[in-house]
C-alpha cells in the first residue's frame, strides 16, 4: 500500500530465481506468475523483461525448447528496444546459455552480440560451437588461414608481424603440448 509494488515485484523475481535454483519449481512458478501479472498491470517493461529471461531459463532446463525460445524472444525484444544491459538476478553462466540459444535461433543477434561483449560472456559446452558467437579473436585454420578481431578480418600490411602469425599457425596446427622445437 506504500507504493512499493514494483520493489516487491523485483524482490519476487530474485526470490523466484533462487527457488528455481533450489529445485522448488512450483513455489517459484507462483512468484513468476504474480510478477508477470503485475508487469502487465503497471506496464513494467523491466519486470516483464527479467521475468521472460528467468522463464526462458526454466523452460530450457525443463526441456521445453519452444516455450523457452518464446520467452527468450519476448525478453530480448523488450531489452533491445530499451537498450537494457543490466543482468538483474541472472548470473553470467545463465546469460551465456541464453545468448547462445538466441544466436542459434537468430533472435535479436545484434543486441545479443552487444550483451555478450558488455558482460564479457564466454560460451559453455556445446555453445562453443555456435558460429554466430562474437569471439573477440577468431582464427580459421581449415582452408585458408584467416584471423578476425571483433568480427573484422585482420588486414595484412607491410608491418604485420608475420613471424607471430606463423607461430600462431604452428601452435594451432600442432597443439600446445609436447611440440618439439625441431618441428617449430
Amino acid at each position: 500500500k506504500a507504493g512499493a509494488l514494483y520493489c516487491e515485484a523485483l524482490s519476487r523475481l530474485g526470490l523466484s530465481k533462487l527457488l528455481y535454483d533450489a529445485g522448488k519449481d512450483q513455489e517459484a512458478d507462483g512468484h513468476i506468475a504474480w510478477v508477470a501479472q503485475v508487469a502487465r498491470e503497471v506496464n513494467g517493461k523491466l519486470l516483464e523483461c527479467v521475468e521472460s529471461f528467468i522463464s526462458a531459463e526454466v523452460a530450457f532446463a525443463r526441456g521445453d525448447e519452444s516455450r523457452g525460445l518464446e520467452a527468450l524472444r519476448k525478453g530480448l525484444g523488450i531489452g533491445a528496444v530499451g537498450e537494457s544491459t543490466y543482468p538483474m538476478w541472472c548470473d553470467k553462466a545463465m546469460w551465456a546459455r541464453l545468448c547462445a540459444k538466441a544466436l542459434e535461433a537468430a533472435i535479436e543477434p545484434a543486441y545479443v552480440h552487444k550483451l555478450i561483449r558488455i558482460m564479457r560472456l564466454a560460451p559453455e559446452g556445446s555453445a562453443c560451437q555456435c558460429d554466430a558467437w562474437p569471439w573477440p579473436l577468431r582464427v580459421n585454420m581449415l582452408g585458408r588461414f584467416a584471423v578476425q578481431a571483433d568480427g573484422k578480418p585482420l588486414v595484412m600490411t607491410r608491418k604485420t608481424p608475420r613471424r607471430l602469425l606463423e607461430l600462431l599457425q604452428v601452435i594451432v596446427a600442432f597443439g600446445q603440448d609436447n611440440v618439439p622445437i625441431s618441428r617449430v
